[in-house]
């Protein structure tokens, strides 16, 4: 019987596959906690509408949304870290069909748009 597993090995897919499978599970915990960001909106958003603000509007302004924000920014970046390691892998391997560094940089675009507007706060 020949143990197939070692030749696998040398696949530079299969191994990043596997490891960013193994991290899919803390990934999901980690988006999963970014629901209490709706429910911290939502609740921004009633007691603006209580105060008699009629347009409603949450953004960073606001010290509660704002905070539970910087909260969760340090699990994002984790989670972001996980994916982005996987894209590049994936798009050396398939140039192709796979634009993540073009991605990327969209993604970093909006990125620096939402850190500028938490930080003027």
């Amino acid at each position: 019987m020949v143990d197939y597993n070692t030749f696998s090995k040398r696949d530079k897919f299969k191994i990043s596959y596997a490891l960013f499978h193994q991290q899919v599970d803390e990934i999901e915990g980690l988006v999963r906690k970014f629901f209490e960001l709706q429910i911290i909106y939502n609740q921004v958003k009633i007691s603006s509408l209580k105060s008699r603000d009629i347009s409603g509007d949450v953004t960073t302004s606001s010290v509660e949304m704002c905070q539970a924000l910087q909260e969760k920014k340090k699990e994002l970046e984790n989670c972001l870290v996980l994916v982005e390691n996987f894209g590049i892998v994936f798009e050396e391997i398939d140039k192709k069909n796979f634009y993540w560094t073009k991605a990327k940089k969209k993604i970093d675009a909006m990125a620096k748009k939402i850190e500028a507007d938490v930080n003027e706060v």
